[in-house]
């Protein structure tokens, strides 16, 4: 994991790896290979990535970076470390939009207090949005 921190995805952010579309992960992470699929298709992509985020009302500029991670390690207000699945970057010169991203495949379902720790993690890390990608 890279130990840089930075502005554009948020100051208590570690990026993790950058999201593949061969994911460097183990066979049985089935979940994390998925999500790097897709996010880096989101990010390689360019009319993709802007027809996707335009459906939840976020615009990409011809100028603006779209960045995707996997395995990212925030701390969220009680110091404790978290490991949301995928993070989504958007930056331009005037403004930075992110998301957190968990993903569940097969019946795997969300729990109420997963939700609670994530929404919790975007608002101490000023990140926009929750998503989830099934």
């Amino acid at each position: 994991m890279a130990k840089k921190q930075s502005k554009d995805t948020g100051e208590k952010t570690r990026l993790g790896e950058p999201a593949r579309l061969f994911p460097v992960l183990a066979e049985n992470s089935r979940e994390g290979r998925a999500l790097s699929i897709l996010l880096s298709c989101i990010a390689a992509v360019p009319d993709f990535g802007r027809t996707l985020l335009a459906q939840i009302g976020v615009r990409l500029h011809s100028r603006g970076r779209l960045e995707t991670f996997t395995e990212v390690a925030m701390n969220g207000r009680d110091k404790r470390s978290l490991r949301p699945d995928g993070l989504i970057a958007v930056t331009s010169s005037s403004s930075a939009w992110r998301a957190l991203v968990e993903a569940k495949i097969r019946n795997a379902k969300l729990d109420n207090q997963q939700i609670k720790h994530y929404v919790d993690l975007a608002k101490a890390n000023k990140h926009n949005d929750l998503s989830n990608a099934a």
